[in-house]
């Protein structure tokens, strides 16, 4: 799915009434429809319903629905904001359609003193701004929210909570947003819907197709993508019911040190589960017994202080580096070495990136195509720290076309960058993931998919939508409090069962 910021929205929209051809009003109605269907199939007829009304399309939409659902014996009411001199001409028909058909259901509110009394209702339907909304927010519209967020109403959005902004990043000391439980969004997701320090504001996310002319979309440059499943699967590739354990790549893994090989053994046993045909770890000498005992499947290659120079098995293809090595001179050396005799992209991950913040003459050895793959803290150490998540991500597509990497940043609504500017929102994990030792699976997984055969950037993909979903697989099962790293590698054969059907 894309993900399109306000201005391609309107494009859409324009490109829709012009080549359907359809009216302003009569694409506003179809909207509207689509919101309702969903109150419908979603609510209690018994609840009562509060939408609130800005002068915009938005207020429109929210007029619309509550005439929709009037008519439909919902107990439904629309209270607009009192904004009569500067309604939009969509706004206006539809005020007057609500009022000419059921008068009793709408009402102008002046003055904030009035609003405490108006809702008295169990479901209050944002329809204020939408996703057309900058600046600040002001007088009554300030005290409404204000109001919303206090009640114990729930909170639905029509297509944007009022006061976020679409595209980019707000103050939020100075403004007000509504707390939505539900955002309603047309079409397709916003910028602002995939941001994780918006998430308390948007709550859970419908998008609801109204019938756009995707075809203006090959007019417009899109480079924000949402991994869901459909594109998943597209990424997929047959495994040859004839293949031996040769056709289908030998990763190796340079994870797990003295203190530390908890980490190292996490991605190794994550590595096995992706479909690749070898599996070597690159371990101390001294946790060699461990990870023979812990990894029966996998193979060792052993190194020691007085020796840290590596050389790769000739057949290997994937290499992946970090989890739990340390960063001591031993790791250094080791590491240096490594990426020396192997010279193609590899997987940097952990103490990899740890090592790459302290000495910043690894930023020239680390091959052009190469996957990092920090948190927020790691990404910070590396390539300094942001004020928001707009200007993280805006940070990380300038960092990944300087340096010709794939990053992926991991987290809620983990984002990929590609040298190209295309990020790639993943939509999968929950908070039970927010464990040590979750990042060490993420790192075998995808080490061992580039091993197996994808392209490094659909490695990522992929494996971040399998760890995800291995995550929403285990929260189902164990809930998302005692849910472990441990557990995302036993629930991700479930998690490639549920992508290939069988």
């Amino acid at each position: 799915m894309n993900i399109l910021n306000s201005n391609i929205i309107r494009f859409l929209d324009e490109s829709t009434i012009q080549n359907e051809p359809i009216s302003s009003i009569d694409l506003m109605e179809r909207a509207a429809r689509k919101c309702a269907e969903w109150i419908e199939s979603s609510l209690n007829p018994t609840q009562r319903i509060l939408v609130v009304c800005g002068p915009g399309n938005n207020g429109g939409d929210g007029l619309a629905i509550t005439r929709q659902l009037a008519e439909k014996g919902w107990l439904i009411k629309a209270l607009l904001l009192d904004s009569r001199n500067y309604l939009s001409n969509d706004c206006k028909v539809n005020l007057d359609r609500l009022t000419r058909r059921f008068p009793d259901r709408v009402q102008i509110i002046q003055d904030a003193e009035q609003l405490p009394l108006a809702l008295g209702c169990d479901v209050v339907v944002d329809a204020i701004f939408g996703i057309g909304f900058k600046g600040e927010v002001r007088g009554l519209v300030a005290s409404a929210i204000d109001v919303i967020n206090s009640s114990d109403c729930t909170v639905i959005s029509i297509d944007m909570p009022s006061g976020l902004t679409s595209n980019e990043a707000i103050n939020r000391i100075d403004n007000k947003i509504i707390k939505s439980d539900i955002t309603i969004t047309f079409q397709f997701l916003k910028p602002a819907l995939v941001m994780p320090e918006n998430a308390p504001f948007f709550g859970k996310v419908e998008v609801l197709d109204i019938g756009l002319d995707a075809s203006g979309l090959n007019e417009a440059e899109i480079d924000m993508h949402l991994s869901d499943m459909q594109s998943i699967r597209m990424l997929l590739k047959e495994r040859e019911s004839t293949g031996h354990k040769g056709n289908f790549g030998h990763a190796l893994l340079m994870a797990g040190g003295i203190g530390k090989a908890g980490a190292g053994i996490l991605a190794v046993r994550s590595c096995l589960r992706s479909g690749c045909g070898l599996v070597t770890a690159i371990v101390p000498k001294e946790e060699n017994p461990i990870f023979q005992t812990a990894c029966p499947e996998a193979m060792t290659i052993q190194y020691q202080e007085s020796s840290t120079e590596i050389m790769p098995p000739e057949k290997a293809s994937a290499v992946g580096i970090g989890p739990g090595i340390g960063t001591n001179t031993t790791a250094l050396n080791t590491v240096q070495s490594l990426i020396q005799k192997w010279k193609k992209p590899v997987i940097i991950d952990a103490d990899g990136l740890n090592l790459m913040s302290q000495h910043h003459d690894l930023f020239q050895m680390i091959p052009k195509g190469s996957l990092l793959t920090p948190h927020v803290g790691e990404f910070e150490r590396l390539f300094g720290k942001c004020n928001n998540d707009f200007e993280r991500l805006e940070l990380q597509k300038s960092m990944s076309k300087t340096h010709q990497w794939i990053i992926l940043l991991k987290g809620a609504y983990t984002k990929i960058t590609t040298p190209e500017g295309k990020v790639y929102v993943n939509s999968t994990g929950n908070a039970g993931m927010a464990k040590g030792g979750s990042g060490d699976v993420l790192t075998g997984l995808i080490t061992g998919l580039h091993a197996r055969g994808y392209q490094l950037k659909d490695a990522a993909i992929l494996g971040a939508y399998l760890h995800g979903l291995a995550g929403d697989l285990s929260a189902e099962k164990l809930g998302i409090e005692a849910m472990n790293a441990g557990d995302l590698i036993e629930f991700i054969p479930a998690a490639w069962q549920t992508i290939t059907k069988y």
